[in-house]
């Protein structure tokens, strides 16, 4: 039986899954992805690559092994190619979402309990593709009127997500 953990170093190469692909990751065998003793429902880890860049991301299942897709922003900083051999640090995620939330994004959850009652019964990868959405802006004024949105959005749609909607309303000019 593995001994849980919660962060273990190794070396991996990056991989892609097929020369089309623009989908690159990097192979977790089972044996490692078994000492963090998570649940099929929540495979959240923090992944740091080269000691550079740290982010929060999931362990995919794969025949049997799993893997952590490297998304082009981060290939890009880190100046990787298929094939580059890479230290990799991987660590339990125990944030309440498994990614960063913005504080805006927090205080707006706070204030608004209707709003946040609604988010809440999300799905977690709702949760987190809502948060994410709001975490790359960089404008704190933006932020805040996308959370506000968001969470307006949620209870005028009985707490469903019609994206194509949303996005249309998260394009809005800010009214004052």
């Amino acid at each position: 039986m593995a001994k849980e953990t919660d962060s273990v170093v190794f070396k991996a190469k990056l991989e892609k899954f097929y020369p089309e692909s623009g989908w690159h990751y990097i192979p977790v065998s089972k044996k490692i992805a078994d000492r963090f003793k998570l649940p099929a429902n929540n495979r959240r880890v923090v992944c740091t690559i080269n000691d550079r860049v740290t982010f929060h991301c999931a362990l995919m299942p794969n025949l049997g092994n799993f893997f952590v897709m490297v998304n082009k922003k981060i290939r890009n900083e880190l100046g990787l190619e298929v094939g580059d051999q890479l230290k990799v640090k991987l660590s339990k995620d125990n944030s309440k979402y498994g990614m960063p939330i913005s504080k805006e994004f927090v205080e707006v959850l706070r204030q608004d309990k209707a709003g946040s009652k609604m988010f809440h019964k999300l799905t977690p990868g709702k949760q987190r593709s809502l948060i994410y959405m709001v975490g790359k802006i960089k404008d704190i004024d933006r932020r805040i009127f996308a959370a506000l949105t968001i969470l307006k959005h949620l209870q005028e749609n009985e707490g469903k997500i019609d994206y194509p909607k949303l996005m249309d309303e998260l394009k809005r000019p800010i009214e004052i």
